[in-house]
């Protein structure tokens, strides 16, 4: 996580390039695509998938003033008629499926008038399942850091090697602490199957005799879905379960790409038009399968503007965090909200990169 001072520094510079430099002075043919997660009234600053209401609605309001914001439909229209990009287009997206997106977001939109494009994994949707980062993070943060290590034991032994010390580190920490701990280990269990990970979690609820299962549902309803869907917004496929595909077979892949889509289209009555790669992992292969599964179009997570589709199996998109919208002094300004969207600061970042490269 960068430090508060570190993050006041790159935000400072960005500014000085951005009034400096001709940033502005690009082609205004382009589609910059936006991606949320969470919109909430408990802002989280450890969690970067978390903006708060507040800034949202003011992100909102300056995308309509700004932008020519687009619904999916219009984008689905672009592309099979070979049209440019409308002059400043905007599409507003949301990957997972989290009920905050209606009971929160959508009001924001509806109120102004703001169409968005919503990405959910369908197995989630309507049931009180959720996914196995958000299980494991409520369940490390609620085990109390004086549980006897005898607990653990018989858990250990079954885990892969490492795991169990990072974990054990994990618990020792006072609880407010874990945080970091824990968004290290997720990003390590990325790599595991899902079955060994849905296992771990399932061995560590009883430790902390937590059941996520019985809360209150944190994913979207199909009653949610069905009433977004007649009031501008429209939805896509992020697969059924949530894998990350360079992790599964083809005939898993095709599974998870045409069955999602199905089941929205059933629902819904609309066609599925696009698709989001979960975490962001695609290779070639999976580009061709998307394409073959009917989709018009797939979205990555790669940071940047686009300037025509003809890599639209690769659609870049600009993650959205509460800080991007925030001036020095943590207050929402238009000014550094539009440095963020310039993609100045990505540009500098890059700049630094390749000259560490060269030394």
């Amino acid at each position: 996580m960068v430090s508060p001072l570190g993050n006041t520094i790159k935000k400072g510079v960005s500014l000085i390039a951005y009034l400096l430099l001709p940033w502005r002075g690009r082609s205004s043919s382009s589609l910059t695509i936006l991606t949320y997660h969470r919109i909430t009234d408990e802002p989280d600053p450890e969690d970067s998938l978390i903006v708060s209401l507040r800034s949202f609605e003011h992100q909102i309001i300056f995308l309509k003033r700004h932008y020519n914001v687009i619904p999916g439909e219009e984008l689905a229209e672009i592309i099979k008629n070979g049209r440019s990009f409308p002059e400043k287009a905007c599409l507003i997206t949301f990957d997972d499926g989290w009920r905050d997106n209606y009971t929160h977001a959508f009001p924001v939109l509806r109120a102004h008038g703001v169409p968005a494009l919503i990405f959910i994994s369908t197995d989630f949707i309507g049931t009180h399942n959720t996914f196995w980062h958000e299980r494991l993070l409520k369940v490390l943060t609620n085990i109390p850091s004086h549980t006897p290590m005898s607990k653990y034991e018989n858990i250990f032994k079954k885990l892969p090697e490492g795991l169990s010390e990072k974990i054990v580190r994990i618990l020792k920490m006072p609880v407010e602490h874990r945080r970091p701990g824990i968004n290290a280990l997720i990003e390590d269990l990325k790599k595991f199957d899902l079955a060994q990970i849905s296992q771990i979690n399932r061995s560590l609820e009883v430790i902390s005799d937590l059941r996520v299962s019985e809360e209150s549902p944190t994913m979207l309803l199909w009653e949610d879905v069905e009433e977004m869907s007649m009031n501008n917004i429209s939805f896509g496929s992020h697969t059924k379960s949530h894998p990350i595909l360079t992790q599964i077979s083809d005939r898993q892949i095709k599974e998870e790409l045409i069955e999602s889509k199905g089941i929205i289209e059933d629902r819904l009555r609309k066609p599925v038009h696009f698709l989001c790669y979960p975490n962001g992992n695609y290779n070639e292969a999976i580009l061709k399968m998307t394409e073959e599964a009917g989709y018009l179009a797939g979205f990555s997570c790669i940071p940047g503007i686009n300037h025509s589709f003809e890599r639209r199996f690769e659609f870049k998109r600009r993650h959205i965090v509460e800080d991007f919208s925030l001036n020095l002094k943590g207050q929402f300004s238009e000014l550094f909200f539009k440095v963020e969207l310039s993609g100045v600061r990505l540009a500098l970042v890059g700049l630094v990169r390749k000259k560490e490269e060269v030394w």
